[in-house]
């Protein structure tokens, strides 16, 4: 998910981020909708220095809810690259254009800042769950601290490897929680173990001092590849 970051989401000094393509595939395309996905992008990993992770969703979006991640240490050089495949690479065009014939509307975009990490997140998970909320611009500060804050939390009670993102392109002032897990089942276990802690109550009580959060958004994805 985010290969060598530490706890303040620098590596080296650099900062480091994650860039996220949100798509969906029709409901009626599902079989060749994710063959067509899982062969882009497994071509773009054998011949490109950006690497990606593709998704499916399975909680919290429409059914046929895919995404295609990458971790980067600079926004620029990663479009540089993306301008290089689509000049020089005609067979990975013809592979992303196979794509769209599949999809529901046009995919969706978006940059996150690894603002903080707690645990190892040296390795990509199988499982993820998301977390992501809308502040106004004189909240960020508030809603900062305390999502690093319960980020660490989380990480120490059950030992999940958390990530904080926060995003100023495409999604303006939100913070975005993503917690990896091995299994759908260790989800489940972890998760329960961490909210029946009165610590995860009193954090959730604290929201009521951070601001009205908008545009709130969950969801479950596993790692297809």
């Amino acid at each position: 998910m985010l290969a060598g970051t530490t706890g303040d989401g620098q590596k080296g000094g650099l900062s480091v981020y994650l860039y996220n393509r949100l798509l969906t595939v029709r409901p009626d395309a599902m079989q060749a909708g994710s063959a067509a996905l899982v062969d882009a992008v497994t071509h773009l990993n054998g011949g490109s220095t950006n690497q990606f992770a593709l998704w499916q969703g399975l909680l919290g979006g429409p059914v046929g809810t895919f995404a295609a991640s990458c971790r980067m240490e600079s926004y620029g050089a990663f479009t540089d690259e993306v301008a290089r495949v689509y000049a020089e690479d005609q067979s990975y065009v013809d592979k992303a254009q196979a794509v769209g014939a599949h999809m529901v509307g046009s995919a969706v975009d978006s940059l996150w800042n690894v603002v903080h990490t707690a645990g190892d997140v040296s390795e990509t998970p199988n499982v993820v769950s998301n977390f992501a909320w809308q502040v106004n611009p004189h909240e960020i500060a508030a809603n900062m601290e305390w999502a690093i804050e319960t980020a660490t939390f989380m990480n120490g009670q059950s030992g999940t490897p958390a990530t904080v993102g926060f995003s100023q392109y495409g999604l303006p002032n939100t913070f975005r929680f993503i917690f990896g897990y091995d299994t759908v089942a260790d989800l489940e276990e972890r998760t329960a173990a961490t909210q029946a802690h009165p610590g995860f109550a009193e954090r959730m009580a604290a929201t009521g001092a951070l601001g009205v959060a908008r545009d709130m958004q969950s969801g479950i994805a596993r790692r297809i590849l």
